[in-house]
């Protein structure tokens, strides 16, 4: 028979369920790492996910979360699970999780996906990550960029009058021209405007620009367009690091006014440009 119960896991608590820690998937410290940062923010909240303990007192779900109150030294309230056979453990994790996405829509909020998208694009871009690779750690928002639902959610409503403008100039960009998706253009705007303290209305001329909306004020902006253009009709694709650092050297000409006559992605030299 499984109980569950609610329990204040202490860091000395989780690591003596980890000691119970027998035949668990492989760490994932960047995972481990992502959990204690939002522990520490106060984001982490209780949920129907349980630490899950055997009828024999082997851990079997929950590792990831135990390691991460240990390193965050915080405590945090779960829903602990015991009484299981061993061999549950190859059914967990089978159902569907609610996204961030679904989390806004059940509070009502328009665009919901769409809005979770460029947020979560936003916030890996803060980081200085490349947001255009489904391929870091193992995916987009997995591993050190992993974002959670209640990360998303907190900084919707911090921000939401923001994000709810920069998803109708993205949805708008999207529909002149679809050579990125709707969150990667909002979740660029958004970083240039939240994290690059640039005005709306300069963010929102460059993409405009960019898509043919309004007339090019600079040739960075037709430059731009056109590798990306070429790049979507094309079947060699360009990498994705390569797409981004070309947008963030067009952003970069385009925001100082200089004047480009080429645009080009150099591996070395371009390696560490961001946007300004």
């Amino acid at each position: 028979m499984v109980t569950t119960a609610v329990e204040k896991i202490t860091p000395a608590k989780a690591q003596e369920y980890l000691t119970r820690n027998i035949n668990n998937r492989r760490v994932r410290e960047a995972m481990v790492n992502n959990y204690a940062e939002q522990m520490k923010r106060g984001l982490w909240r209780l949920s129907n996910d349980a630490i899950c303990i055997t009828n024999t007192g082997k851990l079997i779900n929950g590792q990831h979360r135990l390691m991460a109150i240990c390193k965050s030294g915080k405590t945090c309230e779960f829903n602990v699970s015991r009484g299981y056979d061993e061999d549950d453990i190859m059914v967990m994790d089978n159902g569907m999780g609610r996204s961030a996405g679904d989390i806004l829509y059940l509070q009502g909020i328009e665009n919901a996906n769409t809005l979770s998208g460029i947020i979560k694009r936003r916030l890996v871009l803060s980081r200085h990550n490349t947001a255009l690779t489904n391929n870091n750690n193992g995916g987009l928002y997995s591993g050190n960029n992993k974002i959670l639902n209640a990360a998303v959610n907190e900084e919707f409503y911090a921000h939401q009058e923001l994000y709810k403008e920069v998803t109708k100039i993205a949805k708008c960009v999207y529909n002149k021209l679809r050579v990125l998706v709707t969150s990667e253009y909002g979740g660029i705007a958004a970083h240039l405007i939240l994290d690059q303290n640039h005005p709306i209305e300069n963010v929102k001329a460059f993409w405009y620009e960019f898509c043919g909306l309004q007339p090019d004020s600079n040739s960075v902006t037709m430059l731009l367009r056109t590798k990306l253009v070429n790049d979507k009709m094309s079947k060699a694709k360009m990498s994705a690091v390569m797409k981004q650092k070309l947008i963030i050297k067009a952003w970069n000409a385009y925001i100082t006014g200089k004047t480009v006559k080429v645009l080009a992605y150099n591996e070395i030299n371009d390696k560490d440009i961001w946007f300004i």
